[in-house]
């Protein structure tokens, strides 16, 4: 049984050695915790959500901080060149993952150029890969 259910009547009947005086005030505590539970609940999902969205402001705010900056530096076709640069080495923002997907996913190698297009292929001379001999050169 979660916290969240309450027991019906006929259930704490069947409680042992209780009146049903007592069995009448266990219920009513009962839906007094479930009640206080939700309301609390409530409370912290509210404010969680009003942190969300004070959170995706700043970024946002930051954004356009950062995009008018970047503008005034390179013009409006410069940094429509350099859009399209940062676009084809890093992919769509998010990386084309939902949020909570993006959230959760492996964080990146140490040393690991970020930026640089993903391949899943070992470096040259890595594991899988036989190292260049002199007669290749």
């Amino acid at each position: 049984m979660g916290m969240g259910m309450v027991l019906p009547a006929e259930v704490l009947a069947t409680v042992p050695d209780l009146s049903a005086a007592q069995q009448a005030e266990l219920r009513k505590i009962l839906l007094q915790r479930r009640d206080a539970d939700e309301a609390t609940q409530q409370k912290f999902r509210a404010q969680f959500d009003a942190l969300h969205l004070q959170e995706r402001n700043e970024h946002e705010r930051i954004e356009a901080q950062s995009s008018e900056q970047l503008r005034k530096l390179l013009g409006d076709e410069g940094y429509r060149h350099f859009a399209e640069w940062r676009l084809s080495h890093r992919g769509p923002p998010g990386g084309g993952m939902p949020r909570r997907e993006r959230d959760h996913a492996a964080p990146g190698r140490a040393g690991w150029d970020q930026t640089a297009p993903y391949s899943d292929a070992p470096p040259p001379g890595g594991p899988g890969h036989a190292a260049p001999s002199e007669a290749d050169e």
